[in-house]
């Protein structure tokens, strides 16, 4: 089966949407990402995880990834793009809108892009207010836990955040000649306290509290873009997070599937 939504006919899209197929909206970003990656890491990722997964599936479909992302932060650093946070969030429910007014009724968010996440929360939140027959839900893929526990194996204890050993390494995985591994420098790592770190796969330094959320301006907490340490990066280690993220990604996308909207329940006075 054809997995590229686009790739369809308007009729084929008809009858997929009454087949209960997920489709799935990566949502990606064009911005730096250190001295090393090319712009389009986040967009690259995510696409080809929701890509291989709904070919793992063969009943779900990828809706062309929007590659652009909430980057305001990122904005001293030439070539990111930068899409204010309302504007994309708008977008984002008119192209889940769309979805839902030609009946499909599981829409996937798949976030590539560590600003994207209160975004995607929001559009699936009111894709389901706007749409009650329709069930939307989003995830970042390194929030998949197969991801985590292939990174505690085999990522040292640097926190991962931008540019970092977890996106290097599955960008050498997907495609290794795009980057510059003699450029990949350590930075962005100095000032970080008790309750202000970041870390994309949740890992928690020692001795440290959970941390309060707060996004600086990226040049002002790091010279090349970069924040974490890229240079242990290796294409064996991105295959194999590459290969999680998908496995669990799949599973995901058939306990989603047959979710159903359960509408007989409601409010019940005492």
């Amino acid at each position: 089966m054809k997995t590229n939504y686009s790739h369809y006919t308007w009729p084929e899209i008809d009858k997929m949407s009454k087949q209960d197929a997920v489709v799935i909206v990566p949502f990606g970003a064009t911005e730096e990402h250190g001295h090393h990656l090319p712009l389009d890491v986040d967009t690259n990722i995510v696409t080809n995880i929701c890509m291989s997964a709904a070919n793992k599936t063969s009943k779900d479909l990828v809706l062309p990834v929007i590659p652009f992302g909430f980057e305001s932060h990122h904005m001293g650093f030439p070539g990111t793009i930068d899409i204010p946070s309302s504007i994309l969030i708008d977008f984002g429910r008119a192209v889940t809108g769309s979805l839902a007014k030609h009946g499909f009724k599981h829409i996937l968010l798949v976030n590539g892009h560590g600003s994207n996440r209160p975004i995607i929360d929001l559009i699936a939140r009111h894709t389901i207010i706007d749409y009650p027959e329709t069930l939307c839900a989003s995830i970042s893929w390194w929030e998949l836990q197969k991801v985590r526990d292939v990174s505690d194996e085999i990522l040292d204890k640097a926190p991962t955040s931008h540019g970092c050993d977890l996106e290097t390494s599955v960008y050498l995985h997907l495609n290794k000649e795009r980057v510059d591994m003699e450029l990949a420098r350590k930075d962005g790592l100095n000032n970080i306290t008790p309750h202000f770190w970041n870390d994309l796969l949740g890992r928690r330094p020692e001795g440290y509290s959970n941390p309060a959320k707060m996004m600086e301006i990226w040049h002002t907490i790091t010279e090349t873009g970069v924040k974490g340490d890229p240079t242990k990066s290796t294409d064996v280690k991105g295959e194999k997070l590459f290969n999680a993220a998908v496995e669990e990604l799949t599973e995901l996308l058939d306990e989603f599937r047959d979710r159903k909207p359960n509408n007989a329940l409601g409010p019940v006075l005492p």
